[in-house]
């Protein structure tokens, strides 16, 4: 049987942005891209957690790979806390919704605005039209033939690494412990497994691509790199990408914001100036905290 296509396995990816870049986005009809293309951390959390949970078997004969998969889900969000952006979407992923509700963590969305511009939305774009763009435009992008998108956004390049490897079996280790003791949160250090399992996440993204690591993940790595670049990391070159918003488009969805519902007005009148009905906007249901 061939191996099915990215856009077999996932036919929508997630362009999170401010609500302002939005309108901006779908009026210019084009993305700031790097060589590194559009990274979607909902889907490398999810390449990352099948290796993890393909790992965290091991320590449980006749377990299922969605077994573990549930325990990772349960440790990710109690060793987050309020701390960490978490790049869940409301309606994609039920267990992360689920979290959501009941501890009202909305920082996802406020990574994506701390100003008037508010907690911004996520654009849904169709993976094979992306796809067929990026190969359109490989030359100005300056991609190498291997730097097609499948490899930059669903395949790590880190995974054979010694600190990679040396992560991975701590934190199956020290996962294995926390769920022997019942989840028992003063069982273990829940800093130590964030620390583990949010490096483990990052450790699958191109190494190059930091911008995506500040402001997904809220961690200080824009300042280390203003103070101390790394020659071997050079800041990422920006290209622009066009596209059409009418065919590449599915939806777009709007986040927790107190003005959630004057946005929804504002955005579908907006697509409708701009002969975009087509494109569905929803609404996050996840609660505003402020």
């Amino acid at each position: 049987m061939p191996e099915k296509e990215v856009w077999e396995t996932y036919p929508e990816i997630y362009h999170y942005t401010r609500f302002s870049s939005a309108l901006l986005i779908i009026q210019s009809a084009t993305l700031r891209a790097t060589r590194y293309d559009l990274l979607d951390d909902t889907q490398e959390i999810n390449y990352s957690k099948d290796i993890i949970a393909q790992k965290l078997l091991e320590k449980f004969p006749g377990a299922t790979i969605e077994d573990a998969k549930a325990e990772l889900e349960n440790i990710f969000f109690k060793a987050m806390g309020n701390t960490i952006y978490i790049t869940s979407f409301c309606g994609k992923n039920l267990d992360a919704d689920h979290y959501h509700h009941d501890h009202g963590r909305s920082n996802m969305w406020k990574s994506y605005g701390t100003d008037e511009s508010g907690s911004g939305c996520a654009i849904i774009f169709k993976t094979k039209n992306i796809f067929d763009r990026t190969k359109q435009y490989k030359d100005l992008l300056n991609m190498l033939p291997a730097l097609i998108m499948d490899e930059v956004i669903y395949k790590g390049h880190n995974n054979d690494k010694p600190d990679y490897c040396k992560r991975l079996n701590r934190f199956v280790e020290n996962a294995s412990n926390f769920i022997n003791n019942c989840n028992d949160r003063n069982s273990y250090s829940m800093d130590n497994l964030c620390t583990d399992q949010l490096y483990l996440m990052l450790l699958t993204k191109q190494p190059a691509f930091f911008e995506e690591r500040e402001v997904r993940r809220g961690l200080c790595f824009k300042t280390n790199l203003q103070e101390n670049p790394n020659p071997l990391n050079p800041p990422p070159k920006y290209y622009s990408i066009p596209f059409s918003p009418d065919e590449d488009i599915s939806g777009i969805i709007i986040g927790p914001h107190r003005k959630q519902q004057e946005r929804y007005k504002f955005l579908t009148s907006y697509l409708s100036k701009f002969s975009l009905e087509n494109i569905i906007v929803t609404k996050s249901e996840i609660p505003v905290k402020d």
